[in-house]
């Protein structure tokens, strides 16, 4: 099946056809959260705040890059907003 294909059944609910789609691009999600983060625990929690932004937006990516493109853009995000928000407690 390609990216295409699981994207699609992604987009009309199917969560184990995102879990395929997350699993593959986990990798560099998490290198991209660990090393806005500097730590393991505020990469961890800044991948989880990625992979449910991801799933609660899957129906508008629109598939013109990869999706692991796109995750590590949403990943980078959640990683930069734990920084902030770090940084104004401080």
């Amino acid at each position: 099946m390609t990216e295409t294909q699981i994207l699609q059944q992604a987009q009309e609910g199917d969560q184990r056809a995102f879990a395929q789609l997350a699993q593959e691009a986990h990798g560099k999600m998490f290198a991209v959260c660990l090393s806005i983060t500097g730590n393991r625990q505020d990469a961890e929690d800044a991948l989880q705040n990625a992979l449910t932004a991801a799933w609660q937006n899957i129906t508008k990516f629109d598939g013109r890059a990869k999706f692991s493109t796109w995750a590590y853009r949403i990943a980078s995000n959640a990683a930069l907003q734990i920084v902030r928000s770090a940084a104004t407690c401080l």
